[in-house]
């Protein structure tokens, strides 16, 4: 079975064990594919593991409806499968549910530290030559605002409440029983939430409802300083919306991993934003050890079923 990998992180031992079972992964172009190379490339293909690399558009899924298996080398799968085509013509789609929610959650939390404590700010002023204290400001008995309660909300949660001594406000799809039994807390409205965090955590997953759902309605009712983060998918708040937010200083500080375009183009204008009130990290929070490895074997494991023609485990439903 071969199979076509456009951003393969998989060892070349493991590779190897994997085409010694007859599976035969083959990293792709490093650059990318564009749709009308992967429609005539995946014709020589069993399964397609795709990413920002080379989305699987409707019509790379139409044009190779032969496919076993189409995988998400993640959980973001949404913005890179159509997954209705894919049903539409009996494609299998699987991903890694849950694997990477620990690694984005402590990621997540050391995002909110860095920004409440200023520690690479004062690292990178130090390292130019500039000794200045900054005023900071402790986490305990603030506010945390969670936007999106599910694995990696719940986590960060946890993490930032019970480590740090934060209370709770936050929005989802629905209540969260556990969470609302633990924290004494109901669901509150999105507007509610950025009115009462001091720190906002965005932890939702972007789908074409609720893309650009965090607007200037939103950013205009935060507390003065207020901190916000966004480890998910940056789609979720309007960009122009939160461009205008930072420099006009309803925002007191915000941090992303990832952007809306990646790579960042040079020009712009986020990068033009001073330190002091911008943080930017390269889609990097996923990429720990262990959340990898989670991934790989549920990769390895929706392969070998697509392989032996079993029901994939970790499949879209």
């Amino acid at each position: 079975m071969k199979v076509l990998f456009t951003n393969c992180v998989f060892n070349d031992q493991l590779i190897s064990k994997l085409k010694a079972a007859g599976i035969d992964i083959i990293p792709g172009k490093e650059e990318g594919y564009t749709e009308d190379e992967l429609v005539e490339i995946l014709r020589d293909y069993d399964c397609f593991i795709c990413g920002a690399q080379g989305i699987c558009t409707r019509r790379v899924i139409e044009e190779n409806r032969h496919l076993k298996l189409v995988s998400f080398f993640g959980t973001g799968y949404q913005q890179y499968i159509d997954v209705e085509a894919a049903k539409e013509n009996n494609i299998p789609v699987s991903y890694a549910p849950g694997a990477n929610a620990r690694a984005v959650a402590e990621y997540t939390a050391a995002l909110i530290a860095t920004a409440v404590k200023k520690t690479s700010l004062s690292s990178n002023q130090v390292k130019n030559g500039v000794w200045e204290k900054y005023e900071t400001f402790d986490l305990e008995n603030k506010t945390l605002g969670v936007v999106g309660m599910g694995k990696i909300g719940s986590i960060v949660t946890k993490i930032m409440c019970d480590g740090f001594g934060m209370s709770l406000v936050y929005n989802s799809l629905e209540n969260v029983p556990e969470i609302d039994r633990k924290y004494n807390v109901r669901m509150a409205s999105l507007n509610e939430v950025f009115e009462r965090a001091d720190v906002i955590s965005v932890n939702a997953t972007c789908t074409e409802e609720n893309e650009g759902m965090i607007t200037k309605e939103q950013l205009e009712k935060v507390k003065p300083g207020a901190i916000l983060v966004n480890t998910a998918r940056q789609q979720l708040i309007v960009k122009e919306d939160l461009l205008d937010a930072i420099k006009n200083g309803n925002l007191g500080f915000v941090a992303m991993d990832g952007f809306y375009e990646e790579p960042i183009d040079e020009n712009d204008e986020f990068l033009k934003l001073p330190e002091d009130k911008f943080l930017l990290t390269p889609h990097n929070a996923y990429n720990s050890a262990s959340a990898v490895q989670k991934m790989e074997l549920m990769l390895i494991e929706s392969l070998a079923d697509a392989f032996n023609g079993r029901p994939i485990r970790h499949q879209v439903e």
